[in-house]
């Protein structure tokens, strides 16, 4: 639209349970390597599993009010010194800009750690002076630590926040407001969620298995993602590499229910929809999508179904169903349509995954770390394995959802992000064209 900018991401840094930079975690997930694991935040004996996506490394802290530390900071820390490095840029230039800059984080838990940690101290009649104002700490710390001096934003939409958060910083650059974005999301690994999907019965037994027959229920992880955004005629004056186009975005809310979705992705296909329309790319156009996928019985089936409706593909299944004729065969990534061949049916299916078996379901940072995972599939030219893959649902039959790694030319991608009380969260993407 006339007087609006076009916003690109120029840098990048991410931590989660496989990969505590952007290079090892794109190798992990590239192998279809797993960060979930026996967790050592918490004991897990009495939770239907053990196995959390914790992210390694000494520099994991949990909060102590002296020092002022947290694992929110300790899992931020170290993405922001790679998203600055990464982009070229430094504290000091963002001090520069002023009032030109924000910061957007999208984040569910990092007060809850502190507020938890008061309690704990309380039970234990340990000094809690001072805590509980301390509990978002993080927000300040960060302002302070990356330098932004303009607007300060946090968003927790559950789930959905870190999605929520990225879409804001782009309306905010896109609009004018601002100049540039650090713009992300966070979260640590708690006790209280997982103890509270444990009390829902919404965990797995062993390692989650997003869009399987026998899926169970999440696999909790940790992590943070944190990226630069600023204009294109930004990006291309410095003469710095660009990850991807930020083309739009779509947030719904379906209000069906606390914790459970529509059952026919009412929510999800609105907000995807929505993203499509102001980035005014269709549906036949988008190669891949990054599924929220979370495991669970009633997410997977939901989010399918608004992807096949909204690639059109609904009405072709329904009827491939009815006569009894599944076969799985004739399916085609955007890879093999982009090579010339189409699908037998005429039918366009984009490449669809999730790395929740990878990471586990990050909470209110999901939508950041899973932006990263696709940048960087877009980047290398690769959609990652689904490796806990083995029983692929009937409704994943028309679209291309695959266990294994394959080449994958990514022009456009949508990355979903879909949450407890009806929250949903979509971003597109772009390769990026001067």
């Amino acid at each position: 639209m006339s007087g609006q900018r076009r916003v690109v991401i120029t840098g990048l840094g991410v931590a989660a349970g496989n990969g505590t930079d952007k290079e090892s975690f794109a190798r992990a997930c590239r192998k279809g390597s797993s960060g979930l694991k026996a967790c050592t935040v918490f004991p897990g004996e009495k939770l239907r599993t053990d196995q959390f996506g914790e992210v390694p490394g000494e520099r994991i802290r949990e909060p102590d009010e002296a020092e002022g530390d947290s694992r929110a900071k300790s899992l931020l820390e170290p993405v922001l010194e790679e998203v600055y490095r990464d982009a070229g840029r430094s504290r000091k230039w963002m001090e520069e800009q002023g009032s030109r800059s924000c910061l957007c984080l999208g984040t569910l838990l990092s007060a809850t750690e502190h507020a938890l940690a008061y309690a704990r101290r309380e039970g234990q009649g340990k000094d809690t002076d001072g805590w509980l104002e301390h509990s978002v700490d993080y927000v300040s710390w960060l302002a302070e630590k990356s330098g932004v001096r303009g607007g300060v934003y946090v968003d927790s939409a559950a789930c959905a926040s870190a999605t929520t958060s990225l879409g804001m910083a782009y309306d905010f650059i896109k609009n004018g407001i601002y100049d540039q974005a650090l713009a992300g999301g966070a979260d640590p690994l708690l006790a209280v969620s997982a103890f509270g999907f444990h009390a829902l019965q919404s965990l797995s037994r062993g390692i989650c298995s997003p869009f399987d027959e026998r899926r169970d229920g999440i696999n909790i992880g940790e992590g943070a993602a944190l990226f630069l955004l600023e204009t294109s005629e930004s990006a291309r004056k410095r003469g710095v590499a660009v990850y991807g186009e930020v083309l739009g975005y779509g947030l719904n809310n379906d209000a069906f229910h606390m914790t459970r979705p529509d059952p026919e992705g009412a929510g999800a296909y609105a907000s995807m929809a929505a993203a499509l329309r102001e980035g005014q790319i269709l549906p036949e156009q988008v190669d891949y999508i990054n599924a929220h996928g979370t495991g669970t019985p009633v997410n997977d089936i939901m989010e399918l179904k608004a992807v096949l409706r909204l690639t059109g593909q609904e009405q072709h299944a329904r009827a491939v169903h009815s006569a009894g004729a599944l076969t799985g065969h004739g399916q085609h990534t955007r890879a093999v349509h982009s090579a010339g061949a189409l699908t037998g049916h005429g039918q366009h299916a984009p490449a669809v995954n999730s790395t929740k078996a990878l990471i586990g379901h990050c909470m209110g940072a999901s939508g950041a770390i899973e932006l990263a995972a696709l940048l960087l599939q877009m980047r290398d030219g690769v959609c990652y394995p689904m490796p806990n893959l083995k029983t692929p649902m009937k409704e994943a039959e028309e679209l291309a959802v695959r266990s294994e790694p394959r080449a994958c030319r990514i022009r456009y991608a949508l990355s979903n992000s879909f949450a407890f009380a009806g929250n949903t969260a979509s971003i597109l993407i772009g390769a990026y064209e001067t």
